[in-house]
């Protein structure tokens, strides 16, 4: 059951469904808005799902694989982790912990959150930006020292980013 809401991409509103009926976005100012407001304390579905999931809507591009120790599961979610939501989903499955590591580039964040009936750990929470120039140090010093010498304007730079991006996601995974 559980792989297949991963599967089926609705992991989260499975988990906490929204209330019945509500609207994703509306108007501050609109009655229905006003009404969510007083029922639910949010004032329609965009913030009802930013506040139970952690992002605006539910996990896409998901893969999940089963093991011998667990279920690991890959996706997207849209500009932010959903670590309210998989804290909410772990006290349904309180024996269970889950991890879930996460990046975004754009935003440059990246970390990691432990999540064990109903408690998170997120002590592992930094920027991409300095992941990738600690591995540039391990793995390119000289490239680095060019490309920081020249203000990140220089050929050194674009092959130190060409490099950064053939390995970002493994590097950011493991992170």
């Amino acid at each position: 059951d559980f792989i297949k809401h991963i599967e089926d991409e609705d992991l989260l509103s499975h988990y906490i469904p929204q209330p019945e009926g509500m609207t994703y976005s509306l108007r501050e100012d609109s009655e229905e808005a006003k009404i969510n407001k007083d029922l639910y304390g949010v004032k329609d579905g965009y913030e009802w799902n930013n506040l139970h999931f952690g992002c605006k809507w539910d996990i896409c591009d998901a893969i999940a694989e089963v093991a011998d120790d667990g279920v690991s599961a890959t996706f997207n979610t849209p500009w932010s982790p959903p670590i309210a939501g998989v804290r909410a989903i772990s006290e349904k499955f309180p024996d269970a912990t889950f991890t879930l590591t996460y990046w975004e580039e754009g935003c440059d964040f990246c970390g990691a959150a432990v999540c064990k009936n109903g408690s998170v750990d997120e002590s592992g929470v930094t920027s991409v930006s300095d992941v990738q120039h600690e591995w540039c140090e391990r793995n390119h010093p000289e490239l680095l020292k060019k490309a920081l010498e020249s203000d990140w304007s220089c050929e050194a730079s674009d092959e130190l980013l060409e490099y950064w991006w053939d390995v970002s996601y493994e590097v950011l995974s493991e992170y």
